[in-house]
């Protein structure tokens, strides 16, 4: 992660992981989350999974067979 922040020009972000999930010691500006968001959302496969408003999927588990589930977006700003 601390890779891509360099490649992105994002100068106040540091990682203590290498996943970029919940760490006290990850840290960002404004700045560079938004930064982020913008190379994030060049990417037409993700930019379309984050403004899809709902997906409905079937899980597969071999001791109980399988369900739909529905998942449901609840980024206000997609209105």
């Amino acid at each position: 992660m601390n890779t891509y922040a360099t490649r992105f020009g994002m100068v106040d972000t540091t990682y203590n992981n290498p996943h970029g999930l919940s760490d006290i010691k990850n840290k960002s500006s404004a700045r560079d989350v938004c930064r982020l968001a913008y190379y994030f959302l060049k990417d037409q496969v993700l930019e379309q999974i984050v403004s899809t408003k709902s997906y409905t999927g079937t899980i597969e588990n071999p001791q109980s067979g399988t369900r739909k589930m529905t998942w449901i977006n609840t980024n206000k700003l997609l209105d």
